[in-house]
């Protein structure tokens, strides 16, 4: 029986080898650092919120697909004007936080930029 071939291999770290929301919250803590944890928690709960609808929307066809760094954008925008911030380069850093998560303790990923 021939071998099947292999078009692509996936792997799934986030959760696993690294904490996406850690690095999550640590991005919005560097957009305004004066929050405490609740404002950090209740920020991060809105740029999730914001991902899960739009996901949604795109799954059920009521939104054109859009990459992951696009929603990302769009959180970061939506949770820097909660935290009444407007500077671009914040939105951007905040945006790429939830690719740029700390390992997990005791793991052996580094993240490269």
């Amino acid at each position: 029986m021939p071998e099947p071939a292999i078009d692509a291999v996936v792997f799934d770290v986030l959760g696993t080898l690294v904490d996406e929301p850690a690095g999550i919250r640590a991005g919005i803590r560097e957009v305004d650092p004066a929050l405490g944890d609740s404002g950090i928690e209740r920020l991060s709960a809105l740029r999730q919120q914001h991902i899960d609808r739009e996901q949604r929307r795109i799954a059920d066809g009521v939104r054109p697909y859009v990459t992951s760094d696009a929603l990302d954008l769009e959180a970061a925008r939506l949770v820097a004007d909660a935290a009444g911030v407007d500077d671009p380069d914040a939105v951007a850093a905040l945006a790429r936080s939830a690719t740029r998560p700390p390992p997990r303790t005791g793991s052996t990923c580094t993240p490269t930029t």
